[in-house]
């Protein structure tokens, strides 16, 4: 069984916070939203997965355009070209109300259109069988937790996926209990609704891809969807990136800067240099600027003024690939040194605590919310006492550790 898992993609949202762009950098940031879908839908079809999960606000508001709707049926055809199945919900921000649909769904799309929980079943190209449970929101807010209406594992099928756009914990989205969640008895729960994309258990696999696109600063380590694979016992996860949009926070030390032509000099070179494939925003950082250089930033029209100048300047410089959109100055603060001593049999007890297996997967479960982590990690018996081996050779060699360090 392979499919792929993704979520809060909220086509038709605009991107936020880039302040007044140009027309030319709207329209590209417009292409986005498709761009990122149609990725996902290539990719599908180059791993030739069974099914594409798409667990919940898909679309940004519940009144979808003509436009968007057209082209997701487009992609959509494309799967189906391809014999590959759709299992699409709605969620808090597309909130299902058919009758604000022009044009039906192909039929290889499966849709959860209400909050009633139910069950469908796929067959596989490998010839197993595949339960996936889930739900729609019809409305902006669900109150109550929809998990005691999930039934446990069917023992019919191969495989049985939770399909399941909420949040842990009490809130007005679905909320629902990660114990109860692995209660039922799952072989993966694909998540929606977080943006963050992370792996919350890895046995079961709890997965929130995170938001397809990195439409604000706080999804800047967003952008990916899961390429999930089942084969018996065996499990791979991949985190495909679905888009080149980079949000960077880019420091500039201008301790020697005292006027704004060097400055601006500054700023200029150091974005000359970046290397960043698509589009990148930047915020900048100045840090330990000179005094003369703080009493010119310190007046706000004085920084607006060199945001604009900068903001079209480097954009045109770097072939139109980074905009700036903020600019900020700081003052480093030097950390005292701090030794720390660490006594070795200590640090023996400490690491032997891990060598029991419970422990030490529950430790390495947060590099499975990292992408790239998640991506290489496999953990045998073997690697685990390499792991824990080099991990002692390191802290024997950084017995003195400064705090900047850390």
């Amino acid at each position: 069984m392979k499919f792929i898992h993704g979520a809060d993609m909220h086509l038709d949202q605009s991107f936020e916070g880039l302040g007044k762009i140009p027309e030319e950098l709207s329209k590209a940031l417009r292409k986005q939203n498709q761009q990122a879908l149609e990725t996902m839908v290539t990719r599908g079809i180059e791993e030739e997965i069974d099914f594409l999960l798409l667990v919940g606000d898909t679309f940004h508001q519940p009144q979808v355009t003509i436009q968007t709707q057209s082209f997701f049926i487009e992609q959509m055809e494309r799967l189906k070209a391809h014999d590959i199945l759709v299992i699409l919900s709605f969620g808090n921000h597309d909130f299902f109300q058919p009758k604000k649909y022009w044009f039906e769904f192909p039929d290889n799309v499966i849709v959860f259109e209400d909050e009633q929980v139910s069950t469908l079943k796929i067959n596989c190209r490998d010839g197993l069988t595949t339960a996936v449970t889930g739900f729609s929101y019809t409305e902006r807010w669900l109150e109550d937790s929809k998990l005691e209406e999930f039934p446990y594992r069917n023992g019919q099928v191969d495989y049985h996926i939770g399909f399941y756009h909420g949040q842990i914990g009490s809130n007005r989205y679905g909320s629902f209990s990660l114990d109860a969640a692995k209660f039922k008895g799952y072989d993966y729960w694909a998540l929606g609704h977080i943006h963050q994309p992370q792996v919350i258990q890895y046995n079961p696999l709890i997965i929130y891809p995170g938001s397809t696109l990195k439409h604000t600063q706080k999804e800047k380590n967003s952008g990916y969807f899961v390429l999930a694979e089942f084969d018996g016992a065996k499990t791979d996860i991949t985190w495909e990136t679905a888009n080149d949009v980079a949000w960077l926070e880019v420091q500039i030390e201008v301790s020697q800067i005292y006027t704004m032509q060097e400055l601006i000099s500054r700023c200029e070179q150091t974005m000359a240099e970046m290397d960043e494939e698509g589009l990148t925003f930047v915020k900048l950082v100045l840090v330990d600027g000179s005094e003369q250089l703080n009493d010119i930033m310190q007046n706000i029209q004085n920084r607006q003024e060199l945001l604009h100048l900068l903001q079209q300047d480097i954009y045109q410089k770097t072939n139109k690939k980074n905009w700036i959109f903020d600019i900020k100055s700081v003052q480093g603060e030097e950390k005292p040194d701090m030794t720390l001593h660490l006594d070795e049999d200590l640090l023996k007890q400490l690491l032997s605590n891990y060598e029991a297996d419970g422990v030490f997967q529950e430790a390495i479960n947060d590099l499975y919310r990292q992408s790239t982590s998640a991506q290489l990690l496999s953990v045998t018996e073997e690697h685990r006492e390499e792991l824990l081996q080099r991990v002692m050779t390191e802290f024997q060699q950084l017995f003195a550790a400064k705090r900047g360090d850390q």
